[in-house]
């Protein structure tokens, strides 16, 4: 058997695209959404070249890598990698089995920045509210900075709430609202004390009431939807911070993302 060769080698979008079209046989399905992330790294200069390789086996398939290669081509940007030749086959069964980082890791190698997996979820829901924006790890742990004391306040808020209300959906939609003003902070923790137990100050509380109620309901039924209880929360909220008591007991296909955070707002 041939020694396996390991050098590093910068690899073209051209070459990238080559590798892909004659080597990349039998392979797992690309995943668009994380090939998109992969390249926002690689066009704003945030990637790296690690020891981790692209790798091709004794016959020349190409077993560890589509997704940089992929990556590569769509960002159009030159970059370096360990290039690994003459695996023995079946090395593929033993690649990616390693567990994989979370955001409280990288904030570890920073420093002493603390996440928990529950801030973690928040931040995500927050900066990326229908999981469509392609936010990369090293996006989120500069948004999780920028936002850190919008998302420990709404973690610290919903605190003993029942399980089904304090959702990672909702809460992130709650850190939105939060940049309103001192005023909207004050009525929204008045807000989550309302859902902690269901009790209410009068009609202009409403809203929290049905926000809760819907929660608890489709946590029940086990019909829960992340979009719709993301756009009827932020519905709910809107209608708390204006005291307004008429109030829909269920969410509406028209009901939108209002609360923009404060880089979308300067967008």
């Amino acid at each position: 058997m041939a020694s396996i060769e390991v050098r590093e080698e910068r690899v073209t979008p051209k070459v990238a695209a080559t590798w892909l079209a004659k080597s990349n046989i039998k392979n797992r399905r690309l995943r668009n959404r994380h090939v998109s992330m992969l390249a926002s790294d690689m066009s704003t200069g945030r990637w790296r070249t690690t020891h981790e390789a692209i790798a091709f086996d004794s016959t020349g398939r190409l077993i560890d890598g589509q997704h940089r290669l992929a990556a590569v081509v769509k960002s159009g940007r030159v970059q370096s990698f360990l290039v690994a030749r003459n695996l023995a086959k079946g090395t593929q069964l033993f690649v990616d089995n390693g567990c994989r980082r979370s955001l409280a890791d990288a904030a570890a190698f920073e420093g002493d920045l603390s996440i928990t997996s529950k801030t973690e979820a928040v931040c995500r829901a927050a900066v990326d509210p229908f999981l469509s924006c392609n936010v990369t790890r090293m996006d989120l742990l500069a948004r999780y900075k920028r936002h850190q004391e919008a998302i420990e306040w709404a973690v610290s808020s919903f605190k003993g709430c029942p399980q089904a209300v304090k959702s990672s959906a909702v809460m992130g939609v709650f850190v939105r609202a939060y940049y309103g003003g001192d005023y909207n902070r004050s009525r929204l923790g008045e807000m989550t004390r309302c859902m902690r137990h269901g009790e209410l100050n009068g009609a202009k509380d409403r809203a929290a009431a049905r926000l809760r109620d819907y929660l608890l309901r489709s946590k029940s039924d086990g019909k829960s939807d992340r979009r719709e209880a993301i756009r009827y929360a932020d519905y709910c909220i809107g209608k708390f911070l204006n005291r307004d008591s008429r109030v829909r007991a269920k969410p509406s296909a028209k009901d939108k993302l209002t609360f923009p955070l404060p880089e979308e707002r300067a967008a």
